[in-house]
């Protein structure tokens, strides 16, 4: 129990994280989703079939798939990740 009441710091600060990151991911997503709407119903062509493709391709696209590209994939261009562990 000791452990656990040293580390609530951490677990706050975690949870603040947590909260901020999804935040940012509902502002983006719906940034990302209103210009794919608008684009979707664009009469300019290039633009409607940017939206058409993205919209089919992410959306029948399963997540785990996703993924693993986003894990793997990004990792053969160049991008690294950092796995830190909890310290102890």
């Amino acid at each position: 129990m000791d452990i656990v009441l040293d580390t609530l710091g951490g677990y706050s600060e975690a949870a603040w994280i947590t909260v901020e990151l999804t935040l940012l991911s509902f502002a983006a997503a719906f940034v990302i989703g209103v210009l794919i709407a608008a684009f979707r119903v664009s009469p300019v062509v290039p633009l409607r079939t940017f939206a058409v493709v993205w919209v089919e391709t992410f959306r029948n696209s399963p997540v785990i798939v996703l993924m693993f590209l986003f894990v793997f994939g990004l990792t053969k261009v160049g991008v690294r990740y950092s796995f830190a562990g909890p310290t102890t």
